[in-house]
């Protein structure tokens, strides 16, 4: 928008008495074509892109000739800017309805300047006749990743203002999309966790693995989440002899022990061994630390300290669970046959119970396929017998 760049025509407005044309050929409308006239505009200061001094006395029309440029009538104008009606150094695309005009037309650019004192120039490009355009605009339009375009089928994928035309015989749309393209996001961490890892969409991990979880981010678009998780089983069963001696069952080289009272959770001092003999009655408990991963075990209840009477129970080496994790279905296996009262609970965490049956072989299999995914604790017992173990159903 410098004149000496020779892309537009243009009009010089200044001084006093000053009347300046741009006159177009002559163009033949019909009888019954619906034509539109469109051009695009800017205004700028004398010889450059600067913005115009516009005086009150400075008036600019877009004109029509219903007879073919014989005679040119204010009555005609199609627009008229003065100083006080948008003319700014910003293109403008104006459109303007030919439909009530017919035969052969032209048409013309008139500017009047009646003082001294401002100077500045009125191009025009892309003059054109043709039939009709609607101008629609779409609504502002957010999307996440890229947006296509319902007129033309064309893919966006970057923010920006973009127009797509919509053809036909009669009258083309021209469709302005204000578009807003927000990113999908992709973050990474690593997680070592103890047994069972609640993720940001909530899902429950039990394995080691990577993991990916899809959430909304700040744009309310996706956001990807992958998880190297490292999950530690710390193995909280207690086994218990002669009454007083208590023995932590895992067995993990890394870990280390305390044990705690349980009515207030205070360490026993000195007891960071995986053995414990208790001197004094009361509820007794184990906490467990492997790496950053730190739980607690069962209480067990001493209730005597004569350790002569054996309470009989279960050893470690009497019961095998396999596979452990598993997907609900396992075998367990005894070192023995069962006597007929021995008896096996399965429960979750939360103490309910998911699986009560009395063993009937060396051998057994167990389906817990239609629980959910969890640790569920397994307790045997019977009158003279106890032991509990848990599994990690994946």
């Amino acid at each position: 928008n410098v004149q000496s760049e020779g892309t537009s025509a243009y009009i010089n407005v200044f001084s006093s008495n000053r009347m300046e044309w741009l006159i177009s050929p002559s163009i033949d409308l019909g009888s019954s074509q619906n034509y539109q006239l469109e051009f695009d505009m800017i205004t700028t200061a004398y010889g450059n892109s600067g913005s115009p001094y516009v005086g009150v006395d400075d008036t600019l029309r877009v004109l029509i000739s219903t007879d073919n440029g014989i005679t040119w009538s204010r009555q005609n104008s199609l627009d008229v800017w003065t100083s006080g009606i948008g003319l700014s150094n910003t293109s403008t695309h104006q459109v303007y309805d030919l439909s009530s005009y017919s035969s052969v037309v032209k048409f013309a650019f008139y500017a009047e300047s009646t003082q001294n004192g401002n100077d500045f120039d009125f191009f025009i490009d892309n003059f054109k006749v043709n039939t009709c355009t609607q101008y629609l605009s779409l609504s502002d339009t957010v999307v996440c990743d890229n947006y296509t375009s319902p007129i033309s089928g064309n893919v966006y994928t970057q923010t920006g203002i973009y127009t797509d035309t919509l053809s036909s015989p009669t009258c083309d749309s021209v469709y302005s999309i204000d578009l807003t393209v927000n990113p999908h996001t992709f973050s990474t961490a690593t997680i070592i966790e103890c047994d069972t890892l609640i993720s940001v969409s909530g899902n429950a991990y039990t394995q080691t693995g990577v993991y990916l979880d899809t959430i909304p981010n700040m744009f309310n678009c996706d956001s990807v989440v992958e998880t190297n998780l490292s999950i530690l089983y710390v193995d909280l069963t207690i086994d218990q002899s002669q009454n007083v001696y208590l023995e932590s069952n895992e067995t993990d080289p890394a870990a280390t022990y305390q044990w705690v009272k349980c009515s207030d959770l205070s360490p026993v001092d000195g007891q960071t061994s995986a053995e414990f003999t208790a001197t004094s009655l009361g509820d007794y408990a184990c906490k467990v630390s492997i790496g950053n991963c730190t739980q607690i075990s069962e209480c067990i209840s001493v209730t005597s300290l004569d350790s002569s009477v054996s309470i009989n129970q279960f050893s470690k080496s009497d019961i095998k669970v396999y596979p452990n994790p598993n997907n609900g279905q396992f075998t367990l296996e005894l070192s023995k046959k069962p006597l007929g009262q021995l008896n096996l609970t399965i429960s979750n965490t939360l103490g309910q119970m998911v699986y009560n049956q009395q063993p009937t072989s060396t051998t057994n299999t167990i389906d817990l396929s239609n629980v959910e995914k969890g640790i569920y604790i397994m307790d045997f017992s019977s009158p003279t017998q106890s032991f509990k173990t848990r599994i990690v159903i994946n």
